[in-house]
């Protein structure tokens, strides 16, 4: 926030934001059903359902000098989602820098897309239909089903959500 100055209540909603963006993240899925791609979130589990999940808008670095506080908190909060996907998704995936070898992903794999063109607060699921490996044996893309459709994306853009569901 740097120089910025919030009251009280453009503080207080922002905090809101940020809570439910990191209440709202995926832990696993529930259902070993390739066509349910509903994942288990904290906030299934502290208000025992799934919370109402509200677009926002477009918000512009402008916004954050904006008299209008809605949008100067808006704008901050977009600015928290950008970190918190950049520095929260590379934690999911174990990097181990060929120390040690891990095991390929396989086909109904759950994966996480990471996607900088989705706005604040949607994850992408989508489960693995096939694995691609590279000249070496290593899977190096897979093909993945998801609810917009069939995508062939690199390993490194995917983390794998830990499944519930033994197949």
């Amino acid at each position: 926030m740097n120089d910025q100055q919030l009251t009280d209540e453009a503080l207080q909603t922002l905090l809101c934001i940020v809570k439910n963006i990191i209440n709202n993240r995926p832990l696993t899925v529930v259902s070993g059903d390739p066509a349910d791609l509903e994942p288990l979130t904290p906030n299934h589990i502290l208000q025992l359902r799934h919370g109402p999940s509200l677009l926002p808008g477009e918000f512009v670095k402008q916004d954050m000098y904006s008299r209008r506080r809605w949008r100067q908190v808006q704008h901050l909060a977009d600015i928290f989602w950008t970190r918190w996907t950049k520095e929260y998704l590379p934690t999911l995936q174990l990097r181990s820098n060929w120390l040690q070898r891990q095991d390929n992903i396989t086909a109904n794999s759950v994966v996480l897309v990471v996607d900088d063109s989705l706005p604040r607060n949607c994850w992408l699921l989508g489960h693995v239909t096939k694995s691609i490996p590279g000249s070496d044996g290593l899977v190096r893309a897979i093909e993945i089903k998801t609810k917009c459709g069939m995508l062939v994306r690199p390993i490194h853009k995917e983390c794998l959500l830990e499944s519930s569901c033994d197949d």
